[in-house]
């Protein structure tokens, strides 16, 4: 990650990088001279901001105080950890996932529905031979569906 994701993701000034960087902030640095670009090794990197929060209360009297520094501190890395997992495209948003989901299942519950229209075909099959008729066609309309089903794109609607 670069400096600036760093700093966007941590909320941080580049001042305040640059003081993590030179205190020990895990990094690397690709190229060299006027044009080396720093990258931060995020995972190592959040350990170590977490290890630096930690550490600096290790001096409290007060027990309370260093454990509430301490979930403050895991809770800064998850928050952080999150935001780049939302940068990435590698988290959901539940209300579009769920409304997704209710357009499928609506697609679905219709086509499955739609298998009744074969049951003219069924009425004269069972007139015709009965069930060793039937079977195969209601089978056939079947998997029509699920092949439609299968096979079917899913279209943004904008919403009004």
């Amino acid at each position: 990650m670069t400096r600036a994701e760093f700093q966007r993701a941590t909320g941080r000034s580049r001042t305040e990088v640059d003081k993590l960087l030179a205190a020990g902030l895990p990094h690397t640095t690709v190229g060299s001279g006027r044009g080396a670009e720093i990258r931060i090794v995020v995972d190592a990197a959040l350990t170590w901001l977490t290890r630096l929060v930690l550490d600096a209360g290790d001096g409290d009297a007060n027990p309370n105080l260093a454990a509430a520094r301490a979930r403050l501190a895991q809770t800064q890395e998850e928050l952080v950890r999150l935001r780049l997992e939302k940068e990435r495209g590698e988290l959901v948003n539940a209300a579009e996932a769920a409304a997704a989901d209710a357009i499928i299942y609506s697609a679905l519950r219709d086509r499955v529905r739609g298998v009744t229209s074969c049951v003219p075909l069924l009425h004269q099959a069972a007139l015709e031979g009965g069930e060793r008729v039937m079977a195969p066609l209601l089978l056939q309309a079947l998997d029509e569906a699920l092949e439609e089903i299968g096979t079917a794109h899913l279209v943004p609607v904008a919403a009004n």
